[in-house]
């Protein structure tokens, strides 16, 4: 976990917004299964952020992959971020390559809006 504290230039000063990212997940066994992305999302949860964001490469596209873990249940561990301005994802280039529409649907069934373009 890094943590960061940044203020924009000309932003408003004492204002704070705390943003948790999960980044780069690659999911599939042995490193990424169901109960490490949970634990990713604990972690993240307790930093208390006002937005939490998921941002892309959700695809494993190593060869070191033992056992895929369905986009579904992916999608629904992450959907278990709580923050108060909203939960946001984005696909990475490998998800383009590998079956964008699935993780498409598994981020709408999972209540977890997607954003592209």
């Amino acid at each position: 976990m890094v943590r960061y504290a940044r203020s924009p230039p000309g932003g408003p000063a004492g204002r704070r917004l705390r943003i948790a990212g999960l980044a780069d997940l690659q999911v599939g066994e042995p490193y990424m299964g169901r109960s490490r992305i949970r634990r990713g999302v604990d972690a993240a949860n307790d930093l208390r952020p006002d937005l939490a964001v998921v941002l892309g490469d959700y695809h494993a596209s190593h060869r070191f992959v033992t056992r895929e873990v369905a986009p579904h249940d992916a999608a629904r561990a992450l959907a278990r971020l709580q923050a108060p301005l909203g939960r946001w994802s984005i696909l990475g280039n490998p998800d383009y390559w590998h079956g964008a529409q699935h993780w498409r649907v598994a981020f709408d069934q999972a209540g977890l809006p997607l954003l592209e373009n």
